[in-house]
């Protein structure tokens, strides 16, 4: 549910009782009354009306350039306007600018400070404070007129009005009229007027007096239009504390602004230096590709140049007659320095492709593993291909190969 508490133009302390509306979801009133501020209801959501002669409705003209920043001190955009020192309210952007003019709403600042602490005396906190100038719905070419037994309120557009100086007493508002006057001056008079009062009204004595069409809709509820209002005084020191990250961003802001450019300045390192090793890369494979052509001029295609050179090279070593590791007698030279390390006996050798065998008689079944150990090379491959026992012994192949890439 939604409470709405109406807060009235003399309201001091939490001593002042304040009207309030409980109102369901579906926008239906569930009950309304009036007591202090430590008795209201408790509520999902909670919304703060504050009295329409609480607060001063004007525009400005803001700068194209800038004008987000300007937002952040709108009071002294309105100095001229004030009676009072710009610190001392707070004021807040009204709707949308336009034609480059920003409605403002202002409102003393120390009034709002003791309210909302109040509230959290009571353990409350607001998720909105309005004014109830602008709840009331309005047309292009026409007025609002709210009218109740303590005063009521007139808004003249989206951002715009004025609350009434005098309690209602049926007869034409003051107010009223000098508005009136004051837009036929400008030529921004309304078409219609639209008045909500709790009584009825002698219209046609009004439209008389006043010479504009007046239309009568009814009482006013206010808590009906509280969902969007067009004012909101919860922002820049007044914001509402959410809690988790954003109750220390201000805090923190600094923080993180340090940590995101040493981040970028980071990912921008990284970059530059991923861009400086593959330049080195290329430069690396263009010199080996022109050291391949130079030694190889024939060659047609040049995929690996390193890869290409070793395999020429060895090419050209075995048609010069010099030996490879691959070779039969290199591969048997490393098997009979094996030999004593073994602690086999040969039974037969075979060669083909670059690959030695070796079938061998051993004293123990359990030693093939431990003899491949301790035969291995760094310059040759071994590998135990077969290993069976025989007898209390055993028999086992060994194949001996150069390692590739050398």
């Amino acid at each position: 549910m939604r409470l709405v508490v109406s807060i009235p133009e003399r309201w001091e302390d939490s001593s002042v009782p304040v009207n309030w509306a409980l109102a369901r979801p579906d926008g239906t009133l569930a009950r309304e009354g009036e007591s202090p501020i430590a008795d209201l209801p408790s509520a999902k959501q909670t919304t703060l009306v504050v009295a329409a002669s609480r607060v001063l409705l004007t525009a400005a003209r803001l700068p194209r350039r800038g004008a987000r920043r300007v937002r952040h001190a709108l009071a002294y955009a309105i100095e001229d306007q004030l009676t009072s020192d710009p610190e001392s309210v707070h004021a807040v952007a009204a709707g949308a600018p336009r034609d480059d003019h920003q409605s403002i709403a202002v409102i003393e600042r120390e009034w709002l400070q003791a309210l909302l602490a109040s509230f959290a005396s009571a353990g409350v906190s607001p998720d909105s404070v309005t004014v109830e100038t602008c709840l009331a719905p309005i047309v292009d070419g026409s007025w609002t007129l709210v009218l109740h037994g303590n005063g009521g309120f007139l808004r003249t557009g989206e951002a715009a009005g004025m609350g009434l100086d005098s309690s209602f007493d049926g007869t034409v508002p003051r107010v009223l009229q000098l508005a009136l006057e004051a837009a036929r001056v400008r030529g921004a008079a309304p078409q219609k007027i639209v008045v909500h009062a709790d009584g009825a009204l002698d219209l046609a004595a009004w439209e008389h007096e006043l010479g504009a069409r007046c239309a009568m809709v009814g009482p006013w509820r206010g808590w009906l239009l509280v969902r969007r209002p067009s004012v909101e005084f919860l922002h820049g020191d007044f914001a509402r504390n959410r809690g988790g990250l954003g109750a220390y961003w201000a805090r923190l802001r600094p923080a993180a602004i340090l940590a995101s450019a040493a981040l970028a300045i980071e990912v921008a390192g990284t970059f530059c230096h991923w861009g400086a090793l593959r330049y080195e890369k290329a430069q690396l494979e263009a010199r080996m590709r022109d050291q391949f052509k130079a030694a190889f001029p024939d060659a047609q295609a040049i995929v690996d140049p390193a890869l290409q050179m070793r395999r020429n090279l060895q090419a050209a070593r075995a048609a010069a007659g010099v030996p490879q590791e691959g070779d039969f007698l290199p591969l048997l030279a490393r098997a009979v320095h094996a030999s004593p390390r073994a602690g086999w006996k040969i039974k037969a050798i075979a060669y083909d492709a670059g690959r030695l065998t070796l079938d061998v008689i051993l004293a123990d079944r359990e030693q093939a593993d431990s003899i491949l150990k301790r035969v291995a090379d760094k310059d040759v491959a071994v590998t135990l291909e077969a290993a069976s026992p025989k007898g209390t012994g055993g028999e086992a192949r060994f194949v001996f190969a150069a390692r590739s890439g050398r």
